[in-house]
């Protein structure tokens, strides 16, 4: 074991050099990060109940066109925040919520305890089913089109395909 006792705590950490070359990749270049472990729920109705649910539960308007990724937190009745999340609209009325990893049991049980009892939305944890890559960097198109046969050319910010 390292003797930590003699490391000074307010100077610039080893591994400071490894982190400031990650962060140039990402922010100069193209860097892929493993999202995989990030939490997955599928939220589905057959009418708008879903939409309205998010509407209400989200700080962000959620009624966006189909394809749109929105930034959000999930606001309780005090206006704490109670998630931090992306929720992206993939249908009319179909709906995919990823959240931090950390915060897998806390969420579905407070998702839980929103949904209607009328059975109107259908709620499922989807994480298991879903591996999710995150392709970052000015130089992220560029790669895409090395790797695809898609043209990726109007694919917007916050948006899937």
């Amino acid at each position: 074991f390292e003797d930590l006792s003699k490391q000074g705590t307010f100077g610039k950490a080893r591994w400071f050099n490894i982190v400031k070359k990650e962060y140039n990749a990402c922010r100069k270049g193209v860097a892929v990060i493993d999202m995989t472990s990030f939490t997955k729920y599928q939220l589905k109705s057959a009418n708008r109940s879903v939409v309205d649910f998010l509407q209400m539960l989200c700080a962000n308007n959620i009624d966006m066109p189909i394809g749109t990724v929105v930034h959000t937190e999930m606001s309780n009745e005090q206006s704490g925040c109670e998630n931090d999340c992306l929720v992206i609209r993939l249908g009319e009325y179909h709906f995919l919520l990823v959240s931090s990893t950390s915060q897998s049991t806390r969420n579905i049980k407070w998702l839980k305890t929103h949904v209607p009892e009328d059975n109107s939305i259908f709620l499922l944890a989807v994480t298991s089913l879903y591996t999710a890559l995150n392709l970052i960097g000015p130089k992220a198109k560029y790669l895409l089109f090395e790797l695809s046969d898609e043209n990726f050319n109007d694919f917007a910010r916050m948006t899937c395909q």
